[in-house]
């Protein structure tokens, strides 16, 4: 009897770390790639930018409602302060309510302005940015801090 019990032991742990880890594979997937988990983010100043949200949606299947036209400047690069209240702040403010992110919002912001939240979850699979979206976020020297070796090296 105390034999076979010893055998038994190494497969059970093992039956359990299987489900273990195949359980956090799954947690670590994220929502499904479905159209709608899908949002597609363009700027309510370019009607080119517009259209070719309406369009990727119609084509891709996603609903009307997952398309995300937020005011922007009309430009390719734009500042860090530009980027937190024209893009991440209202994106924030959109997304929470909506039930997209699980998320409380907090009533204090990091050092470059951003609203701060405790993020729980989101339902999002994937963010289309259409053209007419900045892409670019101008180096702002002021808000970079030193950090030795990495900023001690010329190509950081």
């Amino acid at each position: 009897m105390r034999g076979r019990g010893r055998r038994v032991w190494p497969v059970l742990l093992a039956g359990v770390a299987m489900a273990t880890v195949r359980g956090a594979e799954r947690a670590a997937e994220g929502p499904p790639l479905t159209a709608d988990h899908v949002l597609i983010l363009a700027n309510s100043e370019d009607p080119d930018s517009l259209q070719i949200a309406r369009h990727y949606a119609e084509v891709r299947g996603v609903p009307a409602k997952n398309l995300l036209a937020l005011k922007m400047p009309l430009v390719e690069a734009i500042t860090w302060r530009e980027f937190v209240a024209t893009m991440w702040d209202p994106l924030l403010e959109v997304l929470q309510p909506a039930g997209w992110i699980d998320a409380v919002p907090m009533a204090t912001t990091d050092f470059v302005g951003r609203k701060k939240y405790a993020p729980n979850h989101h339902r999002i699979a994937a963010l289309v940015v259409c053209r007419g979206v900045p892409l670019k976020i101008e180096h702002d020297p002021a808000l970079s801090a030193e950090v030795k070796p990495f900023t001690a090296r010329g190509e950081f």
